[in-house]
């Protein structure tokens, strides 16, 4: 079975291959498909036939939807060419969330580009990383804060790995481990994580350019529409026009009805974008053949109140008109 993140390359395969069709069949347009959209459909399709037939269904409906709604969009009168590019997961670690970037020419030579995020089932911003948290915040690596912050990091994973072998040497997996104490890993893991990520960021929380470099690697430096798939809508959420902000503040632990408030932080930031940030595990296992400790883990930033910074339109699943 497929996981969520060939799922996701999945839907966008599906959004890149209809969006062509129409603008050929429908539009009468030249379209071109970068390299780029070429390698990564021929590698996506293979995730797209390997879906249950309900799944598939499910990413045809999302696709017709957000098709006719294209269809709508004022951007396209007097377009004679379009270019259909596919970006990479590395476009991503540069504040790009961009999947696929049409590059639009009109009658007039006038080149526009429209970038797309696509997102199913899911509202996180990115996944970041804790060990990077000083470069989101615009500090270099290998920077004394930066080489401050990590060696804190480390001695936290060091310490939960001792721990866990000191309760039980066969312990292998957070699943073990949760059967043993399911409250281990958020005391002596989460909690240390948590504080000193907060810690850090408290301390740069007034300062501009940590402000504007925290928010633009969270949201993104461009503008872009994300097109998200749920059970029964597709929603087009416009990033765009954003204002920057010059600090923010943290809260931690942050309660939010029945979340576990220590495994989450509340980001407000002055331009008025809340965004709550949930820390999980990148992987089952606690520990590396060598029995070092495997430290990775992931963050999920969701803006809470989305609705009232940015505009979003809901449109029920349905393939009639």
């Amino acid at each position: 079975m497929a996981g969520s993140n060939e799922r996701g390359r999945a839907l966008e395969y599906k959004i890149a291959i209809e969006i062509g069709n129409f603008l050929r069949e429908e539009l009468q347009l030249d379209v071109i498909s970068s390299n780029s959209t070429k390698q990564l459909n021929f590698r996506d399709k293979l995730y797209f036939d390997e879906l249950d037939e309900e799944t598939k269904n499910d990413f045809s409906l999302c696709v017709a939807t957000f098709v006719k709604w294209f269809a709508k969009q004022d951007w396209l009168k007097g377009a004679l060419t379009v270019t259909i590019d596919r970006l990479g997961d590395d476009k991503a670690k540069s504040a790009d969330p961009t999947d696929i970037r049409l590059g639009i020419t009109n009658e007039n030579g006038k080149l526009i580009f429209k970038n797309f995020s696509v997102k199913n089932r899911h509202d996180a911003l990115k996944h970041p990383r804790l060990p990077s948290l000083a470069q989101q915040c615009g500090i270099p690596k290998e920077s004394n804060v930066d080489i401050s912050y990590r060696g804190h990091y480390e001695a936290i994973w060091e310490s939960f790995g001792k721990k866990v072998n000191s309760l039980n040497k066969n312990i292998d997996t957070f699943e073990q481990l949760d059967k043993i104490n399911p409250k281990f890993r958020v005391k002596y893991l989460y909690i240390p994580l948590m504080e000193n990520a907060v810690d850090f960021l408290i301390k740069h929380s007034k300062k501009l350019e940590c402000a504007h470099s925290l928010f633009q690697y969270l949201v993104g430096k461009t503008d872009y529409i994300v097109a998200k798939n749920e059970s029964r809508n597709v929603l087009i959420k416009h990033f765009s026009k954003i204002d920057l902000p010059a600090s923010f503040s943290v809260t931690y632990p942050y309660t939010e009805g029945e979340i576990d408030s220590q495994s989450y932080f509340l980001l407000e930031f002055d331009n008025g974008w809340k965004i709550r940030v949930r820390i999980h595990n990148a992987s089952g296992r606690i520990f590396k053949e060598s029995g070092k400790v495997f430290a990775t883990e992931k963050m999920d930033p969701i803006c809470i109140n989305l609705g009232k910074v940015i505009p979003i339109e809901k449109m029920p699943k349905k393939l009639t008109s």
